[in-house]
């Protein structure tokens, strides 16, 4: 019994110092590693680290980056994700990333011990933008008749100077007012446009623009200026025709008539006379030129925009009045439309000036003659 316990107690003794030796040799191991590891992860004193990230834009060229040289030396390529590199500290560091066409990124880095620099260069390569053609020269005016009575028709015309091809000009024709009504072109390819004025205001210019497309993409802004006209409608003045007893009555339509003219600064005033055919010769130009002075040195009119004509020989005496507007026509005399006589005229064979001076009437003597 003795000897078997002990020999089993020898035996759990090796036993026991097998196991505490394989759990030492073990806890040397797992400190061993956790050495390893914390000395891995612990920054180098002497050294600092430069992390570079350049994309790779041309694959096919470039498959495998860009050259790195750093202080002249080469360092290989740069690849899409980070390349990181140990630099010693302490000193000025001259980092290259060469591109194509000798295209150079480079800086001057001071490295610290222990710091991490991160790089990243974006490079794309330099496409010089495409030659533009210059824009032929275009320019566009409108010619028409700018004055036109209302009712006439009027045409408007584009005079073109264009270097390029004619072939792909479009027009585009505006008008104001709206309606204004178009009687011949004003389309697309119409070079132009015809419209008519009746039932148009009068005095109330027509507004035509036209704007020529050249053909050419939008972003080339190779199009004409676009041209405007402005025509005047005007309607034929309409004349005030009156017979008169005597010149102060005369005189009361000649002064409501500079009023007219007063509102009217750049228009004719045109003072027509007609000699009844019972009237003494001269009689109308006697008239016509006492009324001229009137109208020049009493109220003061410009004699520049006065005229004075005398309408010749008609059925009465009468008189027209006229305010012209600047580009109408001058009125021609028309002894035949004389107006109906008035009634407390007709006894008169042809009326004088009675504002002369009238010799007064003998009467007849009452003295008997002798015998």
């Amino acid at each position: 019994m003795n000897r078997l316990g002990t020999a089993i107690n020898s035996r759990s003794a090796n036993r026991a110092k097998f196991a505490f030796a394989a759990l030492m040799a073990f806890s040397f191991l797992f400190a061993q590693s956790l050495v390893t590891t914390a000395l891995a992860d612990k920054k180098p004193k002497d050294f600092g680290r430069v992390k570079i990230t350049v994309p790779i834009h041309d694959p096919v060229k470039n498959p495998d980056g860009y050259p790195i040289l750093i202080d002249g030396e080469d360092y290989g390529n740069t690849t899409p994700i980070q390349r990181t590199i140990q630099l010693s500290s302490g000193k000025t560091h001259t980092i290259e990333v060469i591109f194509p066409d000798n295209k150079r990124w480079t800086r001057d880095i001071f490295i610290n011990a222990g710091r991490i620099y991160c790089i990243g260069v974006e490079y794309s390569p330099f496409i010089p933008p495409a030659e533009i053609e210059p824009c032929p020269p275009c320019s566009v005016m409108l010619e028409s008749n700018y004055r036109v009575k209302v009712g006439d028709p009027v045409t408007v015309s584009a005079n073109l100077n264009y270097a390029g091809s004619a072939d792909n000009l479009t027009y585009t024709w505006t008008v104001s007012p709206g309606n204004a009504r178009v009687l011949g072109g004003g389309g697309p390819r119409d070079r132009t446009v015809t419209l008519d004025t009746a039932g148009l205001p009068v005095d109330t210019p027509i507004r035509i623009n036209l704007a020529v497309d050249t053909g050419f993409p939008p972003e080339r802004k190779c199009n004409c200026q676009m041209a405007t006209a402005d025509i005047d409608i005007y309607d034929e003045p309409k004349p005030e025709a009156f017979q008169f007893v005597a010149f102060d009555d005369l005189k009361a339509r000649l002064d409501n008539f500079v009023i007219d003219l007063q509102s009217k600064p750049d228009a004719t005033a045109y003072v027509i006379y007609y000699s009844g055919e019972r009237c003494p010769a001269g009689q109308a130009s006697r008239l016509g030129e006492r009324s001229r002075d009137y109208l020049v040195n009493t109220r003061g009119f410009d004699s520049s925009r006065l005229m004075v004509i005398d309408g010749g020989r008609s059925a009465i005496d009468w008189v027209e009045l006229y305010v012209v507007p600047v580009g109408a026509k001058a009125p021609t005399p028309r002894p035949g439309e004389a107006p109906p006589v008035r009634a407390d005229l007709s006894q008169y064979p042809c009326i004088q000036d009675l504002t002369a001076p009238q010799q007064p009437q003998r009467r007849p003597s009452r003295r008997r003659s002798r015998r």
